[in-house]
């Protein structure tokens, strides 16, 4: 799992401690039942698979709370930057239960 406080390499790509916090946070937030955790755990899913779990709703956005929306939009920016799966950040048995929790 990548959710350590050092910079790390994975797929030639530096994440920061900030994109790390970030992902850190959403992550307890989809599986703490915080009550933003389905909005935030719809824009994770949609990042792990969204073919099969669906795309995310903008407006989703509205549900979370500022400190939520602001990991959300620092994830989504390192993204665009970014060519990384949750795969890629050795995440898929954390986005597996947070699919089993939320996948309708």
């Amino acid at each position: 799992m990548i959710i350590k406080e050092q910079p790390f390499t994975a797929s030639k790509t530096i994440i920061s401690n900030r994109v790390i916090a970030a992902i850190k946070h959403l992550v307890l937030s989809a599986t703490t039942g915080t009550s933003d955790a389905e909005a935030v755990a719809d824009f994770l899913l949609a990042w792990y698979d969204a073919p099969t779990y669906g795309g995310f709703n903008i407006t989703d956005l509205w549900h979370m709370d500022n400190h939520t929306r602001q990991a959300a939009s620092t994830l989504f920016n390192w993204l665009s930057e970014n060519q990384a799966t949750p795969a890629d950040l050795d995440l898929d048995l954390i986005f597996e239960a947070i699919s089993t929790r939320w996948a309708v």
